[in-house]
């Protein structure tokens, strides 16, 4: 299903609030429109083999990262920081100094989510992704 946003819609991570880009948003994160706070959407997908990886990027309002967190039931994972990290492909020195939110669980539960959050930038980082 997400091959045809890649082919046909045109997610691109190098081509900021594409279509296609707009449309993965919505779809990715549960959203019927986009909120008026959040800008420069990019977005990368890898469906590929037997596990898959989705990566939005964007910038947004707290209270946007706020909601987004809520929806998926994502939190502070102390004792295991980070979680998903190495799997995000873009943009990875700034995620690697930010504290990470996730819904890891011990038992296999496949899709996870981990989102970062700049808030001096307004920079949201989100990956979705099957082990």
């Amino acid at each position: 299903m997400y091959f045809i946003y890649d082919w046909f819609l045109g997610i691109d991570p190098n081509k900021p609030d594409s279509y296609g880009n707009r449309t993965f948003f919505k779809k990715t994160l549960k959203f019927e429109s986009i909120p008026s706070d959040v800008s420069d959407i990019r977005c990368y997908s890898d469906h590929i083999g037997a596990d898959f990886t989705d990566e939005l990027s964007f910038e947004c309002d707290s209270s946007t990262f706020k909601q987004i967190a809520a929806t998926f039931d994502l939190k502070d994972k102390k004792d295991i920081p980070n979680f998903g990290r190495y799997l995000y492909k873009s943009l990875r020195k700034e995620i690697d100094t930010l504290n990470g939110l996730s819904d890891y669980k011990e038992k296999y539960s496949s899709p996870y989510h981990s989102f970062w959050y700049n808030p001096t930038n307004r920079h949201a980082y989100f990956l979705r992704f099957s082990l």
